[in-house]
């Protein structure tokens, strides 16, 4: 609803404020039940995604610790940040939660997350590896796809071979992209379902 002539969100009117006047700036974004203050004034992340998305800044977003699921398409699209930092306290992630996502150049993942959700960060060139915790149990299919910048996927904390749900999990990656693994698990993942096509190097024999 429109609010003192203008028709923006408050997101919108705090990142362009923060952009236009300031060199750097924090802003601490109070989102989720009981933060209304006008009716319909609360709409969740999406209005501080487009918001960041339509600024000439590049942000870095830092979930909070009482966090515990990213939902679907959180940060798809999105333009304007850079880093994302998820708290240990997430536990689930969406679809699509990062697709597309033109800027983003770091994401950490949560220890406890178990499952890497479908077209998770599929076409996000910027990013150009991520390193996965030793909870993951299954990458479901096109997770990474069109992911050209990706050249490193860092499994080396894992603890068991991750159930990939199919061959097109990574599809139109980029160029020599490696997947780093434990020395241990190497014969384990090379011979299991749908690994076979992918470049496994074991974490012994990888160089950066």
């Amino acid at each position: 609803a429109s609010k003192r002539g203008t028709s923006k969100s408050e997101p919108d009117i705090m990142v362009e404020l923060c952009s236009k006047r300031l060199d750097w700036c924090v802003l601490l974004v109070l989102v989720g039940e009981g933060q209304e203050i006008h009716n319909g004034e609360n709409s969740g992340i999406a209005q501080w995604n487009t918001a960041i998305d339509n600024s000439d800044m590049e942000w870095e977003v830092i979930c909070p610790e009482k966090l515990i699921n990213i939902g679907n398409y959180a940060f798809a699209n999105c333009n304007g940040n850079e880093v994302v930092v998820m708290p240990n306290s997430v536990t689930s992630i969406g679809s699509n939660a990062f697709q597309n996502n033109g800027s983003l150049r770091f994401i950490q993942l949560p220890d406890n997350l178990s499952v890497i959700p479908q077209y998770f960060c599929s076409t996000a060139y910027s990013l150009a590896s991520i390193k996965f915790p030793k909870s993951i149990t299954s990458i479901s299919a096109s997770a990474f796809v069109g992911n050209q910048g990706m050249i490193l996927f860092d499994f080396r904390q894992a603890e068991s071979v991750p159930t990939l749900a199919n061959q097109n999990a990574f599809n139109n990656g980029a160029t020599g992209r490696v997947f780093v693994v434990p020395d241990e698990l190497y014969d384990e993942w090379v011979a299991a379902t749908n690994w076979s096509s992918y470049k496994i190097v074991k974490a012994s024999e990888y160089t950066e």
